[in-house]
């Protein structure tokens, strides 16, 4: 063989064992999630995540009902103290409301609510809502909640209806 053939084939080989190697942690690392500013700690891979207690369950739907109801009644100043520590830091008042407005429209207008039973894992939380006016859904909502000092707090809020669109296009709901 000739000299030549034989060092392609072999850096062909190591270049091919090389991605063998290295594309699984590429992907993983692609697709693993990411810490968000407003988390107390990084993600982990997988999550002890169960159904919550009744207690943990009622503390979980007190906090988001309670925000909810000061948001209906524009008491933004209020609903904002359930955001989470971390969610303070990197949102301002200002930009609270305005998010309210823009993004979350259907909880100033809604006249039913009902809510998931919640998940956590001791320390984070995840509750759905669904926001309904005159029997029409017009608003659904993945609510991520954080334990902070014996008080879950609203950490973010999912919207998946309407899809972040504003109010007054009403879109149809969800099946």
């Amino acid at each position: 063989m000739n000299a030549k053939w034989i060092i392609r084939d072999t850096l062909g080989a190591l270049i091919l064992l090389s991605a063998i190697v290295t594309l699984p942690v590429a992907v993983s690392d692609y697709l693993s999630p990411r810490e968000m500013p407003f988390q107390p700690r990084a993600p982990q891979q997988s999550l002890d995540i169960s159904r919550s207690s009744p207690e943990t369950n009622r503390a979980m739907r007190s906090c988001v009902g309670s925000q909810l109801q000061l948001i209906q009644r524009s008491q933004l100043s209020e609903a904002y103290s359930y955001a989470s520590e971390g969610i303070q830091q990197v949102l301002s008042f200002d930009d609270f409301m305005g998010m309210i407005d823009e993004r979350f429209a259907p909880m100033k207008h809604y006249d039913t609510i009902e809510m998931s039973d919640g998940l956590d894992d001791g320390t984070q939380g995840i509750l759905r809502v669904r926001l309904s006016r005159h029997r029409e859904v017009i608003g659904v909502y993945t609510y991520i909640l954080l334990l902070e000092e014996d008080q879950w707090k609203i950490g973010g809020v999912i919207p998946e209806y309407p899809h972040p669109v504003s109010f007054e296009q009403g879109m149809a709901p969800p099946e």
